[in-house]
């Protein structure tokens, strides 16, 4: 895992749907992307959009010299799920909620990562994409879990199995981690 080097994403717009904070993350990543490569890339279609039926990436964005094509996944990334919709139960009844941050370990965090990773590639949104570079972009939603956090559990992130997957970002703290 490394911390890519570009700047620091500007403030998530006040947004009346999930959709435009998925755009506004993905467009984060190919400002990225394209500042790392020495290129510009744009969207070309929406997938899950046109075809919600199937299995299908969020975005194909498509480098703009060469044509090479970018299958991007996005997903947010969370303590647990069954842990993010007892809070959702909590707030939806009580209007709020309280509570203490529980920091994960190294190890728990990077075996959290590992379960995220092959959960996500378990739906299958990327795997008939061999024909694009394909990436899985997370925005990290587990509160307090910062950059230095993800840094530590690479030890840990585990890799078990062939995937189809080229590359794994992490936004945390408005900075694009590498996982791998």
């Amino acid at each position: 895992m490394k911390l890519v080097d570009c700047p620091k994403q500007g403030n998530q717009p006040w947004a009346d749907t999930e959709d435009e904070l998925v755009e506004f993350d993905v467009k984060y990543l190919l400002d990225c992307l394209g500042k790392l490569r020495g290129t510009s890339y744009h969207v070309v279609r929406r997938p899950d959009v046109e075809e919600r039926h199937l299995p299908q990436p969020d975005y194909v964005a498509q480098e703009s010299e060469t044509g090479a094509l970018l299958a991007i996944e996005h997903a947010r990334f969370f303590e647990s799920q069954d842990a993010r919709k007892a809070e959702a139960r909590v707030v939806k009844r009580y209007g709020g909620l309280l509570k203490w941050l529980a920091m994960p370990s190294p190890k728990q965090l990077g075996k959290r990562l590992t379960e995220f990773f092959h959960e996500k590639l378990a739906k299958g949104q990327l795997a008939d994409f061999g024909h694009c570079e394909r990436i899985l972009l997370a925005r990290n939603r587990w509160s307090g879990v910062s950059i230095g956090h993800f840094l530590k559990a690479e030890p840990y992130f585990n890799l078990s199995q062939l995937i189809d997957c080229d590359h794994f970002y992490m936004i945390a703290d408005k900075r694009l981690v590498e996982v791998f």
